[in-house]
């Protein structure tokens, strides 16, 4: 009997394991990184370190809801993968119903943690306007005949889905625009890049199954919040016990989330004091069921915050401007001549002003800030011949114009 005991409690131990493991790739995808590349481990604790030592009790102070523009790219294989606009629409839903506070499951919050439920006060929406100024949906659709394509690499370990040239789809700038892969993942729920920990800049972003993109009225397992989940990474959150399970030694950095040694599962009525208090599984970073997962504390919120503006400051715009949009420039004298960018405002500016220039696609192809306060000549004798967009960042607002390069 004994001996059925241990091996029944080492089978079922496994079992959670491996749950556990496909219910979120993100440590898995940060440790793999970290093999591929170590100076990504000294990259992101530098950054969460200064995120840490910052003041983040002032990031709960919000006069406004700011908006994250979603671009979603759907790499399918059939039908049933290349998931419709309205689901979509409905997975934004989920993910503003969850960062806001109104989701209807907060009776599984226990009653001693009531009083953490935050509202982070952000808003997603469907991207609606591209890099370039454009009238553009921020749906990408790519039709592929690949197995696991939310898991393929090339032999210096990229990831094939963030890159059209692989067959995947190449990501809207990801410093204006939340990236959100949707592919199959061979039974891996979803995974995110960490803040500063991205193998390579154009994998910032996160991937999901299509079988958890939410919700899901027939399933009941899927509530949409395993993107819900893997924003909470992106914008810096950890799961509750940190990257190590079982130690209680190394946690999520959140003030009011409980010390927790490991993971829970399913959807649990009670909790374990596993580091000396009370854990609360019901947090959206643990790796129970969607509808016991319950909120977001007022910790993970400053962190998620004070994420955001220290690595995604242009992330957020506001509701007044909410995407990049032409504006009227007229006032400005703005022209290419041998292979310099000339400036001319029509008044010297006291500030600073951000400045970059993309290309057709997108990509950045120079960045800055100076003083416009008279005729500013920038070089660009290494851009190639063709049309490009100029934006210039201030106070919030972006200005665009459109160029051509000889």
């Amino acid at each position: 009997m004994i001996r059925v005991l241990i091996c029944y409690f080492f089978f079922t131990s496994l079992t959670n394991i491996v749950i556990s493991q496909k219910r979120c790739g993100t440590t898995d995808y940060f440790n793999k990184s970290i093999l591929a590349n170590p100076k990504i481990h000294f990259e992101y604790n530098s950054i969460s370190e200064s995120i840490q030592n910052s003041p983040m009790d002032r990031y709960n102070i919000r006069v406004a809801v700011d908006i994250i523009p979603v671009v979603f790219h759907v790499i399918y294989r059939n039908e049933q993968e290349n998931i419709s606009k309205g689901v979509l629409l409905d997975q934004i839903d989920a993910l503003n119903r969850d960062f806001n506070g109104l989701n209807q499951n907060t009776r599984y919050i226990p009653d001693q943690f009531k009083h953490l439920l935050s509202n982070i006060d952000i808003e997603f929406c469907l991207a609606e306007m591209d890099p370039m100024g454009f009238s553009r949906e921020g749906i990408m659709r790519v039709p592929t005949t690949e197995k696991a394509m939310g898991l393929r690499k090339t032999e210096n370990q990229r990831s094939v889905i963030h890159y059209s040239q692989f067959g995947g789809s190449d990501p809207w700038p990801p410093e204006r625009y939340l990236n959100i892969w949707i592919a199959d993942m061979d039974g891996l729920y979803g995974r995110s890049s960490l803040p500063g920990a991205e193998l390579y800049p154009a994998e910032r972003g996160i991937v999901i199954d299509p079988q958890w993109v939410g919700p899901n009225p027939v399933d009941t397992k899927n509530q949409g919040r395993t993107a819900t989940h893997e924003v909470g990474h992106y914008f810096g959150l950890l799961h509750p016990w940190g990257m190590e399970r079982g130690d209680c030694i190394e946690f999520d950095l959140v003030d009011d989330t409980p010390d927790q040694a490991d993971f829970y599962l399913g959807c649990p009525t009670t909790s374990n004091s596993s580091c000396g208090t009370i854990d609360l599984p019901n947090t959206f970073m643990d790796l129970v069921d969607d509808p016991c997962m319950a909120l977001f504390t007022h910790g993970q919120k400053s962190k998620m915050l004070a994420t955001i503006q220290k690595v995604y400051p242009d992330l957020l715009q506001s509701k007044e401007k909410q995407y990049l949009a032409d504006v009227d420039l007229s006032q400005w004298v703005i022209y290419t001549q041998r292979k310099l960018l000339h400036i001319i405002p029509p008044a010297p500016f006291k500030n600073r002003i951000n400045y970059q220039m993309l290309d057709i696609n997108g990509r950045e192809v120079i960045n800055g800030n100076m003083y416009f306060e008279h005729r500013s000549l920038i070089p660009i004798s290494n851009i190639p011949t063709g049309i490009y967009v100029l934006s210039f960042h201030l106070n919030g607002n972006v200005f665009s114009k459109k160029l051509f390069v000889e």
